[in-house]
């Protein structure tokens, strides 16, 4: 299976192929009165829309670089607040190196065994590259 949620991964052995692949999804899409965001190409940059930095795009919870076709685990910075409306407030100081996630650790009134299983929960590794 090459589908994941929202996510589709396939190959293709020469971009005429992708194309046509491209253009019949975009059809079957349409006929259930869908649209694709946006295709990225290995090889090549990502669209704009699909990309914060220009370089790399989410995929299955990873950081997905186009251009060198490479997969990097999605770790970002450490961050025990809660979230409001949907965005966690910043920390009073960045946190990620070891030391000033130490520090924001001893920082914490309370520190929980379930802030740190929800902390560890976050690390999504669906392909397991994490062990």
């Amino acid at each position: 299976n090459r589908i994941f949620v929202d996510d589709s991964l396939s190959g293709c052995p020469n971009l005429q192929i992708l194309h046509e692949q491209v253009s019949e999804l975009d059809s079957i899409l349409a006929a259930a009165g869908l649209q694709l965001k946006y295709i990225v190409i290995s090889g090549h940059p990502p669209p704009e829309s699909a990309s914060t930095d220009g370089v790399s795009v989410s995929l299955l919870g990873y950081n997905y670089l186009s251009e060198p076709d490479l997969l990097a685990i999605n770790v970002s910075e450490v961050n025990f607040s809660k979230k409001c409306r949907g965005v966690k407030p910043q920390n009073p100081f960045p946190a990620s190196t070891p030391e000033n996630i130490e520090r924001l650790v001893y920082s914490i009134p309370k520190l929980t065994r379930r802030l740190v299983s929800a902390k560890s929960a976050e690390l999504y590794d669906l392909l397991g590259l994490i062990e």
